[in-house]
């Protein structure tokens, strides 16, 4: 089964989404996440997409990040995530220049260890590190989460830090969940029209 997916993957699509995004939201900044394939893969439609994310960091303050993918904590050793993180955080600071460093990484699962490397190692203090709405979905290990913004607790990623010597400085964010009150705003928005 061939799943590459770089037919996908050009210059056109990215460049269109940029385009669209821009015309409805002229003051808005997206957040482009590249794997580590996508960071090293020498074909031309990666190194175009690299260079256009470069691009649209100058011109509109977008961030470029790393995503190392949904379950990373749930099948890889936690050094190895490291040390991808450092590697993918240093690929994307040469990409864009001008000492850019990403803000947030994108993770699906990062355990609390990956979440205290990225404060402690990196001086990156915001990661979206759970999945909340993924609870008694996937064995994932979010079950019991919560749904918004936390500082987690070394003892486990979905666990808040109760006490300071407890407290990862890494701002763990869910990436599916909406807040409750502004889906429920939206959806009587809806019913009105």
């Amino acid at each position: 089964l061939n799943r590459d997916e770089s037919f996908a993957h050009t210059l056109k699509v990215v460049r269109d989404l940029r385009e669209t995004f821009s015309k409805n939201n002229p003051e808005g900044r997206l957040t482009w996440g590249f794997t580590l394939n996508a960071l090293e893969d020498k074909r031309p439609n990666y190194s175009d997409i690299r260079k256009y994310a470069a691009e649209c960091q100058r011109l509109y303050g977008d961030e470029v990040s790393y995503f190392p993918g949904y379950f990373p904590a749930m099948y890889l050793p936690r050094e190895r995530i490291n040390r991808e993180m450092s590697e993918a955080i240093q690929i994307i600071s040469d990409i864009v220049g001008g000492g850019y460093r990403p803000k947030a990484i994108m993770g699906g699962f990062l355990s609390a260890n990956n979440l205290a490397y990225l404060a402690e190692k990196e001086n990156i203090h915001v990661a979206h590190g759970v999945i909340w709405s993924q609870h008694e979905i996937d064995g994932g290990g979010a079950d019991g989460s919560p749904s918004y913004p936390y500082y987690p607790s070394k003892e486990h990623f979905c666990k808040p830090a109760q006490v300071k010597n407890d407290f990862i400085d890494c701002v763990n964010l869910d990436g599916w969940s909406v807040d409750f009150l502004n889906a429920r705003v939206s959806e009587i928005g809806r019913a009105h029209v």
